[in-house]
């Protein structure tokens, strides 16, 4: 599939189930083209320039994207998430994705703590904290989580940054899932700020190889287009 001129669905990938590369640039609606049909609905956000295109502008105040709860979104054993993102808060915390209230159930989720420079992921009141890693302001970042079981690992622009233990696994759920958000009161949702454009989510463990290799796609995209 091709948006003006630029190839942006060379074929599936062997267990994606969510891909939002926001390529519209207007409207209310961001397509999911890993063919799961897994599209959201745009509340609050801007559409503005992306690392390979567009991206959508979360302004940290209860702006997000919600994707429907569905059956191919209800994953309890392997899931990776990888998130492109520039963060126009980076001492600040914020949801790059979260599946219902992370806080309540031991649902999947990926957040960005500025503070004190680490990717968590929360689970059921207890987070899980990657190494100390270096986001920037208004610089671009690739983040990932793989949960493996109960196996929690992190990368932050293809490098691993962490290995976790969870208490359980994760519980299956119908939940809808938040980009730049998570379900919860506006004072505790902790609402990203800055762009977003692109989330991948797969059923499945991606390799260090495979999540390397990923980066490395989304630098060439950022030389190429002078945002490095």
């Amino acid at each position: 599939m091709r948006h003006k001129g630029q190839l942006i669905w060379p074929g599936r990938e062997n267990g994606l189930v969510l891909w939002i590369p926001f390529y519209e640039g207007s409207g209310t609606t961001t397509h999911d083209l890993s063919g799961y049909d897994n599209h959201g609905t745009i509340n609050g956000a801007t559409w503005t320039n992306g690392y390979r295109g567009y991206g959508l502008y979360f302004d940290g105040v209860e702006d997000y994207a919600e994707v429907h709860g569905s059956a191919s979104l209800d994953i309890t054993d392997e899931i990776t998430i990888v998130v492109w993102a520039k963060p126009n808060g980076a001492n600040e915390m914020g949801y790059f994705v979260a599946k219902g209230n992370p806080a309540d159930y031991q649902r999947y989720n990926l957040y960005w703590d500025g503070a004190n420079d680490q990717l968590v992921f929360w689970e059921s009141g207890t987070d899980r904290r990657s190494d100390k890693v270096c986001i920037d302001d208004n610089v671009w970042v690739q983040a990932v989580v793989v949960v493996d079981g109960t196996t929690l690992k992190f990368y932050r622009n293809g490098v691993p940054a962490g290995t976790k233990t969870l208490s359980n696994p994760l519980e299956s759920n119908n939940d809808a899932l938040r980009i730049g958000h998570r379900v919860g009161t506006p004072s505790d949702a902790r609402c990203f700020k800055g762009i977003i454009d692109e989330v991948r989510i797969y059923n499945r463990v991606l390799s260090e190889e495979e999540i390397k290799k990923h980066y490395l796609a989304g630098l060439a995209r950022l030389r190429h287009r002078g945002l490095l």
